[in-house]
């Protein structure tokens, strides 16, 4: 006998010492846990709208080559159109010269021709 206490209260007094410690640990533990999460849940948001301004962007890049793509395959399709009509005779493209190119420019103002 201890301090007037018998051995089996004394196992009770280390059990509960003991549970209590692991209890505070866990307390503790959860906690830093609850902090880590917090601070990946910010970074996690941080993120989304990181990746959501990323795929505005790629859908303002999409819809710039789309319309890019329709200009081009209209410029084309008018160029086979123009093409075809020159090959069956229906209208000849004629080219215009560009100037200065096969002939000399002319060279004082009396000589320019406004129209």
């Amino acid at each position: 006998m201890v301090l007037g206490l018998e051995s089996m209260e004394w196992i009770v007094i280390v059990l509960v010492f003991f549970i209590l410690t692991v209890m505070t640990i866990l307390v503790a533990e959860i906690i830093v846990l609850n902090a880590r999460l917090r601070g990946l849940s910010t970074s996690l948001e941080a993120n989304l709208m990181l990746i959501d301004n990323n795929f505005k962007r790629l859908q303002v890049n999409f819809t710039e080559l789309l319309l890019e793509q329709k200009r081009v395959s209209r410029l084309t399709l008018e160029q086979i159109d123009l093409k075809k009509a020159e090959l069956t005779g229906e209208f000849e493209i004629v080219e215009e010269p560009i100037p200065g190119a096969a002939q000399e420019m002319p060279r004082s103002k009396e000589t320019i021709d406004l129209g």
